[in-house]
Parts: structure tokens; sequence; C-alpha cells
């Protein structure tokens, strides 16, 4: 099983579209190779390949949340001061010269 585990590995590696494609191939074709049926082997690839797209979600999420944070920032604008003068901030926490 590990000389297919690295081969499977490593047509991972290939160029792909949405990250499927010659994973499965070579897989379906590892698999029948062994005498265990391509379709196990195709099977096996697609149940590996939901994993990894369910183990990135939580980095999806973390995206998600910080581009919504950006958003909003963005479109709060400055309220000016009465008289018409504009607060600005330092971030740094240096006084202003």
């Amino acid at each position: 099983m590990l000389p297919l585990a690295l081969l499977v590995l490593l047509a991972a590696a290939l160029p792909n579209v949405a990250g499927w494609g010659p994973r499965e191939g070579v897989t379906a074709w590892a698999f029948a190779a062994a005498g265990m049926g391509a379709s196990l082997g195709v099977a096996t690839a697609v149940v590996y390949g939901v994993m990894v797209f369910v183990a990135s979600l939580p980095g999806a999420a973390v995206l998600v949340v910080a581009w919504v944070r950006r958003a909003r920032s963005a479109s709060s604008p400055e309220r000016p001061l009465p008289g018409g003068l504009a607060a600005v901030a330092c971030r740094d926490g240096a006084p202003d010269a």
C-alpha cells in the first residue's frame, strides 16, 4: 500500500483543475494494477479530496471574517469635528508634531 500511496501523492502534485484530475486517474490505475479495482481507487481519491476540502474550510472562514472586517472599517468615514476640523490619529501612539 505504501508504494501506491507514494505514487498517488506524486500525481496529486501535478497541475490540475480545482484539485481534481490526475490524482483520481493515477489512483484508479494504481489500484487496478494492484488488483483492487479501479472503482475503489477512484472512490479513495474522491474521499481524500473531500477530506482536504473540509480541512480547508476553517481557513476560508478566517479569510471571510477578515474580508468583512476590512470592508466594514473602510465603509465608515471619519466624522468631522465641529467647525470643519477633522480628527487625525497616529497609529503608533506618538504625539502629533
